[in-house]
């Protein structure tokens, strides 16, 4: 699992630095926007449940209506 993260993260990276240079500024503009408006409120969301729960990153998966039995 460990491998496979660093895997896709490198991957992620790479792209994002290709499609920067590729679309210029405007790709780079839109991905903060998203990252502000969808990501920003997403991670505090997940923060704050967790928090909120006592619950660590694997029990988290609890609370999700996809994993359960």
């Amino acid at each position: 699992m460990a491998s496979l993260a660093v895997t896709v993260t490198t991957f992620n990276i790479s792209r994002f630095a290709v499609l920067g240079a590729k679309f210029g500024w405007p790709f780079v503009v839109q991905w903060l926007i998203i990252s502000l408006v969808l990501g920003l409120p997403l991670m505090t969301f997940h923060v704050t449940i967790g928090q909120y729960l006592g619950s660590g990153v694997i029990d988290m998966w609890r609370i999700s209506p996809i994993f359960q039995d």
